[in-house]
């Protein structure tokens, strides 16, 4: 009888340690599948986000274009464009401006308007300082008429706002006698 409940004793070991294997192969597999169902969430989410990130370097390319493309409206405008900030300082100027007022525009970057000159003014020089600080107080577009050498100009400020508020202020300055 003890060799018998000894053979079954030594059977039954196999048969448990096959139960705890199989156990622990089903405990991986669930792992696995868990693990699966995760990663392929991630890839979708990955996916998602790659598309979301393509539409907006797309949007990012359009948007370039666009502002390529002002830029050039900008710089070939012949009306010479004279941009300021709400404090007065010249942030922005295009090539026309540079005839109006001279090479020494480039100097004048981040100083206050009334550091505007135009060329070939005879007598005292309009104010372009007055004329800002007029435009900015009222809101209303400030223009001067100035007898030049090259002919009669025509200064013009307007207020530059959006949503968020006061920007600034773009000069304008345009030749009334040129065809």
């Amino acid at each position: 009888m003890q060799e018998s409940k000894s053979r079954s004793t030594i059977r039954s070991a196999p048969a448990a340690n096959e139960s705890r294997i199989f156990e622990l192969v089903k405990q991986k597999d669930k792992a696995l599948a868990e693990y699966a169902a995760r990663m392929e969430q991630k890839a979708r989410e990955l996916e998602f986000l790659v598309r979301e990130l393509n539409q907006r370097n797309e949007e990012l390319s359009n948007g370039l274009a666009v502002l390529r493309l002002y830029q050039a409206m900008f710089e070939n405008e012949p009306a010479g464009i004279v941009g300021a900030d709400r404090e007065g300082r010249i942030i922005q100027f295009n090539t026309s401006a540079v005839r109006f007022f001279g090479v020494g525009l480039h100097a004048l970057r981040l100083q206050h308007v009334s550091s505007l000159t135009l060329q070939g003014v005879g007598g005292e020089p309009p104010s372009l300082g007055e004329l800002f600080a007029k435009t900015l107080a009222s809101g209303e577009e400030g223009s001067l008429l100035v007898k030049a050498q090259s002919g009669r100009l025509r200064v013009s400020c307007h207020r530059l706002e959006d949503i968020s508020g006061l920007r600034g202020v773009v000069f304008r300055v345009i030749s009334l006698d040129e065809k």
